[in-house]
């Protein structure tokens, strides 16, 4: 009997049953030539009509024939310490046999594998859907998952995921090689797609060089072809439009890609979301984007100007973080303590409600979706939390005393901030074209509340009066970046920036990321905690005294006796410090 995928030679004649295929072939075979090629029926033994040709795949992708069982051998060896005739797997083999999952050792029969990539052609197009790094990144994580769990059976080793898979930096480092078109499924009919081009000429900005744009401003002027700026947005156009004006170049101002087609002008700038260059030598037409001068850099997209809707689901799950007899603040009737939620009919509909207890237990129902005008407690210890009574004027007093203190926090504050003005501090601008430069190197999309205080922080600095800004955010709001950038402008005018954390983890943390923006500038970063020794916490307290480090990171230990600067010009406190 003859199975599926396997030949019958009997004389001149070969019988082919594909494996999955209910049309077998009859082959007739003369000498080293091919006949003719029938079909013909199983059943009957009879041929039909000829076909002038057939595809035969192979039942496995692996070869078990005695060549390809040794190359498995010696590799599982090579791969695996210990005893393989242990591994069940290695002893299947051995016997010419395919155990269940032998298709995870694929490697192993081979002396080298390939991937998808290295049979495309150089122009294939790629399709790919949204998100597309997200998926990669959580298929990786799901494969190392499983690699884990199966990894404690001593008598079934397996092959690290890197040995079958590319993982997530190699597959986008052999993904953006090739042209892509990305689909954006939205609420429309018309589906939203963008494309990607291969990456342009890259025209590195050399932050080091005392011209970063060299490069890129020499291939302007020595380029035949017609060009076109792209920037991300509105700010960073007119960013590069004022450094191309200081280097004697005028560019255009166009609003896409066919008004740049229809002008007459060269080079040309306009906004767009476009994250690699083209280059159309047969066109003539070369499109430079903000990545072939800075690098690679991941954007952080926000929606601006659109209200979020709140979604119930997620009001209840964040009730879940109040306790019943929790003291709340409603904002127009006070301090009363949180009772837990209800469902009530209103009009033939359930709503759900919060209940507040007030003193005389009053109770007060408010939506679910009117959770905004709750809050926590915390004035206090909950315990000496008050109660106020519902419709009497407890909570209006309560208001008025908090304004009046308010006031002379204020008047205080006014005050001090008199005298401040009063004095002469030191100015700090920065020159634009290098601070673009440093600038670029931050990963993300800055946010308008973080941009609005960048500027402000950059405009105290630039002031002669002394400065004295807090800067408020969640976590994630970029307050690390507003603080990187007034040290950049401190440093650059040549003056010392201390920033004092109230942890060592953080102080860490801090370091790190200071070092890793300035690795590419003249400037030194020095931590001052337990984590260094004791000799090298004296070389650096010596050392700051001349100048040196130009920022230096620490806890509680840059405020003592010890400690001093030689021009010290911004000191950064932590939130978390107060």
């Amino acid at each position: 009997m003859v199975s599926p995928g396997e030949f019958a030679v009997r004389g001149g004649i070969v019988d082919v049953f594909p494996t999955g295929s209910e049309s077998p072939f009859r082959i007739d075979l003369f000498d080293d030539e091919v006949e003719s090629i029938r079909f013909f029926d199983p059943d009957s033994q009879r041929s039909s009509e000829r076909t002038g040709s057939i595809e035969l795949l192979p039942a496995r992708e692996f070869p078990m024939t005695d060549e390809g069982i040794q190359t498995f051998r010696r590799a599982f060896r090579r791969a695996f310490e210990g005893d393989p005739r242990k591994q069940s797997v290695y002893a299947e083999v051995s016997e010419g046999n395919t155990p269940p999952g032998i298709e995870f050792f694929f490697p192993l029969f081979f002396d080298h594998t390939a991937t998808l990539y290295d049979y495309l052609p150089e122009n294939c197009l790629c399709v790919q859907e949204q998100g597309l790094a997200n998926t990669v990144q959580t298929r990786w994580a799901e494969i190392n998952d499983r690699y884990e769990n199966a990894g404690y059976d001593p008598g079934r080793k397996l092959l690290p995921p890197e040995m079958l898979y590319l993982n997530p930096d190699q597959f986008r480092e052999r993904h953006i090689c090739y042209p892509r078109v990305e689909h954006h499924p939205g609420n429309s009919r018309q589906a939203d797609w963008s494309a990607r081009t291969r990456p342009g000429k890259e025209l590195p900005v050399n932050t080091r060089h005392a011209s970063p744009y060299d490069i890129f401003l020499d291939h302007l002027n020595t380029s035949k072809d017609r060009i076109l700026i792209v920037t991300e947005t509105a700010g960073r156009r007119e960013a590069m439009d004022a450094m191309l004006m200081n280097h004697d170049l005028l560019v255009a101002n166009c609003t896409d890609f066919m008004s740049f087609l229809q002008a007459a002008d060269t080079p040309c700038i306009c906004i767009a979301d476009l994250e690699r260059g083209l280059h159309l030598p047969g066109m003539g037409i070369q499109v430079i984007t903000e990545n072939q001068l800075y690098g690679e850099r991941v954007y952080q997209r926000r929606r601006r100007g659109r209200n979020r809707v709140q979604d119930p689901a997620s009001i209840i799950r964040s009730l879940s973080e109040l306790a019943e007899g929790d003291p709340v603040v409603h904002i127009e009737h006070g301090v009363g303590r949180y009772r837990g939620l209800r469902s009530l009919d209103i009009y033939g509909e359930e709503t759900e409600f919060l209940v507040i207890e007030y003193l005389n237990n009053d109770r007060l129902y408010v939506p679910v979706l009117s959770l905004n005008l709750i809050s926590r407690y915390v004035g206090g210890s909950p315990e000496s939390a008050p109660l106020h009574r519902l419709g009497s004027d407890q909570w209006e007093k309560a208001k008025k005393r908090a304004r009046e203190k308010a006031y002379d926090v204020a008047a205080e504050l006014l005050e001090v901030e008199a005298f401040r003005l009063a004095r002469q501090g030191f100015a700090m601008p920065v020159d634009a074209e290098d601070f673009s430069a440093f600038t670029s190197r931050f990963p993300f999309e800055e946010t308008s509340d973080q941009d609005r205080a960048i500027r402000e922080v950059l405009a105290d600095l630039a002031s002669t009066e002394p400065m004295d800004r807090l800067v408020c955010g969640d976590v994630g709001f970029g307050k690390t970046e507003v603080a990187l950038r007034a040290s950049y402008a401190a440093v650059q005018n040549r003056k010392q920036v201390a920033v004092l954390v109230p942890t060592t983890l953080l102080a860490q943390q801090h370091f790190q990321t200071f070092a890793d923006r300035f690795a590419d500038l003249p400037v030194s970063v020095e931590l001052l905690s337990r984590f260094r020794g004791k000799r090298e916490q004296e070389r650096i307290i010596a050392s700051m005294k001349t100048g040196h480090p130009d920022i230096v990171i620490g806890t509680h230990r840059l405020l003592q006796q010890d400690i001093s600067f030689r021009d010290l010009g911004l000191l950064i406190i932590d939130e978390e410090q107060r």
